[in-house]
């Protein structure tokens, strides 16, 4: 017997097919992996902020094991890698208003870099992020800040909680 019934999908499906599972009859999963795959990404998406509780505390107890899983990544990944950072450079590039103070804005990268150099774990945030799910801002030099990383990392792509948006201003 090389086949099983996947009792999710119904279909005959070759044992190769089924994740392991000691527990059961001839050591193999009821469901097949894509029918089990389904459920998990249905589990995921539906408990989106426990999913992303465990990864972070997973992350904050396994430091060099996810920096060397993400090494790899990278290295294996060279083309996503380099697209990303494209895009990235394209939008920060768009963002750049022919009004902005190039000298200023080069003045707090410097001002970062200066940080880092002396032991601080810095980065140059975007307040308004450039391109936010919300809100869109540019890459001028009153947009920008010198934050703890951690802090940066934690706030991602998102409008800054201590930025109070114009819309939420009672301006009457």
């Amino acid at each position: 017997m090389t086949h099983r019934t996947c009792t999710m999908c119904g279909m005959e499906k070759a044992f190769d097919q089924f994740n392991k599972h000691k527990g059961c009859k001839h050591g193999l999963s009821p469901t097949c992996r894509s029918c089990a795959n389904t459920v998990s990404k249905a589990c995921k998406q539906a408990n989106k902020a426990q999913t992303y509780a465990t990864v972070r505390a997973w992350v904050e107890r396994n430091r060099d094991r996810s920096r060397e899983i993400k090494r790899k990544w990278k290295e294996a990944n060279k083309g996503a890698v380099l697209a990303h950072t494209r895009a990235r450079q394209a939008r920060q590039r768009m963002a750049v208003p022919a009004w902005a103070d190039l000298e200023k804005i080069k003045a707090v990268y410097n001002a970062a870099a200066e940080l880092r150099a002396k032991g601080f774990d810095v980065h140059v945030d975007h307040i308004v992020p450039l391109s936010g799910k919300d809100v869109t801002g540019f890459h001028v030099e009153y947009n920008l800040r010198i934050v703890d990383a951690s802090t940066n990392m934690a706030k991602g792509n998102k409008l800054a909680p201590d930025v109070v948006p114009i819309a939420a201003l009672d301006l009457a």
